[in-house]
């Protein structure tokens, strides 16, 4: 019951919501909304980050040779 107490308040304090807007709003998607992370805080893709390593070990070595 806390943690919908705190969404309760984030949302009327930071996004001006009346209690009523929070009580009519679908509290599973709202919930969805507040855990959505930036590009940059989200998990690397693992095969992404090791075509970054790759990359980056060869461009130390000497170049990187594109096809």
């Amino acid at each position: 019951m806390e943690d919908f107490d705190l969404n309760a308040k984030h949302a009327i304090e930071q996004f001006g919501w009346s209690i009523e807007t929070f009580d009519n709003a679908d509290y599973y998607r709202y919930n969805e909304i507040m855990k959505a992370k930036e590009h940059k805080e989200r998990p690397a893709d693992p095969l992404a980050a090791i075509a970054g390593i790759r990359m980056a070990q060869a461009k130390r070595k000497g170049g990187v040779k594109r096809g």
